[in-house]
């Protein structure tokens, strides 16, 4: 596979990883979900709390 497609594939796995860790957390929430760079960045609406996932 090319680099890109490498760090897609990885990003996935992260944002797999990220969901289980926060199932309780994205359960509740309305969320704005922004890509930046590598990081995935989640903002709640309903609180507005900010949490990153690397």
């Amino acid at each position: 596979p090319d680099e890109q497609e490498q760090q897609v594939r990885q990003f996935v796995t992260r944002l797999i990883k990220f969901r289980r860790q926060q199932a309780d957390f994205l359960a509740t929430s309305q969320l704005t979900w922004t890509i930046d760079g590598h990081c995935l960045i989640l903002t709640r609406t309903d609180v507005e709390q900010t949490i990153q996932g690397r």
